[in-house]
């Protein structure tokens, strides 16, 4: 079956949005979260912080929510021995994989 997302809402530290199931027959479509760093963080493009297994009828929707803490917005600080959030403004991208995004926004920490 195939699968749409729609309305991307970032309140805060939680994302949520909207998944139909577009297709002829019910399926399992696993939504996931990805963040991206600022540059200044010296990080991989694309960091998965979330996802989750929903199970969605033959033209039905559902809403999947994700919601990050301290340690989603963190990198290991080998000077300081310790976790330190990166301030700036991270990329939201939720979509099937990390090459199937289907929607993007901007949450700043």
């Amino acid at each position: 079956t195939t699968f749409g997302y729609s309305g991307l809402v970032i309140s805060g530290r939680n994302v949520s949005c909207q998944i139909q199931n577009t297709g002829m027959v019910s399926g399992v479509e696993v939504p996931q979260l990805y963040l991206r760093f600022p540059a200044v963080a010296g990080e991989p493009p694309l960091q998965l912080k979330g996802f989750q297994s929903m199970v969605i009828a033959k033209g039905g929707s559902a809403t999947v929510a994700f919601e990050l803490n301290d340690r989603s917005f963190s990198i290991w600080d080998a000077e300081a021995h310790a976790w330190a959030i990166i301030s700036g403004a991270y990329g939201v991208l939720v979509g099937s994989s990390s090459e199937d995004i289907r929607l993007t926004g901007t949450l700043t920490v």
